[in-house]
Parts: structure tokens; sequence; C-alpha cells
């Protein structure tokens, strides 16, 4: 998927990302972090927009009392609704919406996923996205799309509004997991940019080779919960860099991981090593590639001196821990130590 435009706050400070825009959107994509005041559901404009000239038209997003979500999209004497009950419950405080659809097929989907107050943490039950759908959305047209991103033209946001993006398709739900397109992968041949391989090529594994059964590629914004996390070097024994999609998991090892969850090594989610220091939110482009390499089983995959986890079916490799559980190895561990390749 790529991203038509992005823009960051309630004024819409952004940019278009290079995917021109069609006359017509038959099928795309709407995203939209905010920070919701007092922390639990109540009645909120999240967005609205409507044509200030020619055909009659618009679109709003609203939080209803009672934490039901409202989409309603309008053309003339057309409209599309659709409702999500209980996509806000007591206590959440932030809010990542996502409403795609897909003219042509007479498909549409609307979720709803708590990110908690700082995107790190999910709110109810384990951060699990409630979604709905409905059928004969509108297509949306190029000149209220522009108007959305910008803020601009009659489209009006939510003071909390983190960040809102136009895509050309509904990205998937949770945080993204993958690795920087130019990060070097160990194979039998040698490093190879992540971004350069393919399906059924050898990649060199914890386990020893063994041939790639996927290699997928995305766009991922830099902003908010999707934002990329950049892990500095030296620290994790890195010589250089490495950015990782959140949602990544890479393997650390050490006598503070045995001492606290009895076991040799353990998976962390990259998010969760943003402390300011070893590892930072990485917001600098608008959109990053990421690739995310899969494997006929579980595994880890060697790349830039860590073992990280490959997409496959099946448990995962090794413990993976919970936020505060990353907390407190990440406090007690000596920088550099984790599980090197080779």
């Amino acid at each position: 998927m790529r991203w038509y435009g992005l823009s960051e706050g309630a004024t819409g400070a952004g940019v278009m990302c290079g995917l021109p825009l069609p006359p017509v959107l038959a099928r795309g994509g709407l995203v939209l972090e905010v920070a919701l005041a007092g922390g639990g559901p109540g009645p909120a404009t999240l967005l609205h927009h409507a044509r200030a000239s020619g055909w009659a038209g618009g679109l709003r997003l609203a939080l209803r009392g009672d934490g039901a979500l409202l989409l309603r999209h309008s053309q003339g004497d057309r409209e599309s609704t659709l409702v999500l009950p209980g996509a806000v419950g007591a206590g959440a405080e932030r809010l990542r919406i996502a409403y795609g659809w897909d003219a042509p097929a007479g498909r549409a989907r609307l979720r709803a996923e708590g990110l908690g107050a700082a995107g790190a943490s999910p709110q109810g039950g384990a951060g699990a996205a409630r979604e709905t759908t409905g059928v004969a959305p509108l297509p949306l047209l190029a000149e209220d799309a522009a108007a959305i991103v910008a803020a601009a033209g009659g489209a009006e946001r939510h003071p909390g509004t983190l960040w809102l993006g136009l895509a050309d398709a509904l990205p998937d739900p949770g945080r993204p997991a993958g690795i920087d397109a130019l990060t070097a992968v160990l194979t039998p041949g040698g490093l190879r940019p992540a971004g350069t391989l393919r399906a059924g090529e050898m990649v060199l594994t914890a386990a020893g080779p063994a041939p790639l059964t996927a290699v997928t590629r995305a766009e991922v914004p830099m902003l908010g919960a999707l934002a990329p996390v950049r892990l500095r070097g030296p620290f994790f024994g890195l010589a250089a860099d490495l950015v990782l999609a959140p949602g990544q998991r890479l393997a650390l090892a050490g006598a503070e991981a045995e001492y606290l969850f009895g076991a040799e090594e353990v998976l962390v989610e990259a998010r969760h090593l943003a402390d300011g220091q070893r590892g930072l939110r990485d917001r600098r482009p608008a959109t990053i590639a990421i690739v995310r390499l899969g494997l006929a089983r579980p595994g880890m995959i060697l790349a830039s001196g860590l073992a990280l986890e490959a997409a496959a079916p099946g448990p995962a490799p090794l413990p993976v821990l919970r936020p505060h559980e990353a907390v407190a190895l990440l406090a007690m561990r000596e920088p550099g130590r984790q599980r090197r390749a080779g």
C-alpha cells in the first residue's frame, strides 16, 4: 500500500506523499489517531468535511455518547453510513480509527483500536481492534481528499488529532512488524539489503540456512504509534543505527533475562526499547519502506548483528515479553548485550 498524504495535528500541517490523487478515489483507506480529552467515551466530532461549493457533499466521523463510532459520507442525495458500537471504552486515552472503502466491490470497513496514553499499551482486551463492515460505500472525490488531508476547504478536526493519513488501501490493524528495506540481512552469499530479497532466496537464521517463503513490503508513516524505532549504535552491540517497525521483535540475551524470566533469551518488541536514549521513535521522512521476511516455521533471521523474528506460522521461537517486563529488562540490562549474528 502507498500513501497519498499525511498531516499532523488539528491544523493539518503535513505533506502529500508523492502518490498522485486520481480524480475519484474508488477505493482507499483513511487513518486517524486522536487523543481523547477526559480519557473515555463522549460525544465528539473527530473529523468533519463539508464541500464549500459545487455539488453538495461531505464526510463526518464522530463519537457518540455511548462510545459508538459513526461515519457518514454523502454526495448529493446519496449517503453511506457505518456505525461501530463500543468503539471506545471507559479510560481510553488514545484511539486509532481506520476507514476503508472499495466502491466497485461494494465493501466498506470501519475499525477502532485503543492505543493508550502514549501509543505503547493497548486499551481494552489486549488491544484487539473492533471492526464493522458495510456495503455500497461512496467513492471519495480528489478535491475532498486533498481538503481532508490538509484540514482545509471546510475540513475540521478534533483538537486532539495527532495525525491523519490517506492511503490507497486500508492498513492492517496493530503495530507493523518488519525492518527497514536498507537493513543488511545475512545470507549464504553475504550481506544483502532486505529490500532486494525475494521469496525462495536463502537467508541465514539462528538455526542455519533457510529459504524465504514470503517477502512483503509496505510504506509505513513515520507518525504516531506506527512510527518505526531507531535503535542507536553502539547500544545493543550495533555498529550503526538500525530502524525497525514498532512491532518487530528481536532477541535479547544475558544474565538479566535469565534472572527475571528464567530464559537465556527473550523476544522484545522494538517499541519497548524506545527509551529516548538507546532507542528513538524515528519521524524524519514522511514514510519509510518496511520489509517483512517470512519463513516456513518460526525462526530468527540474522541482520545487522541482531537476531530478528521472522514472520511464520506457529508459536514464537522464544518467550515474548509484555510491555512492563520489557521495561524491567531494559532497566537492568547493560547496553550492548544481545544475540549476535554469527
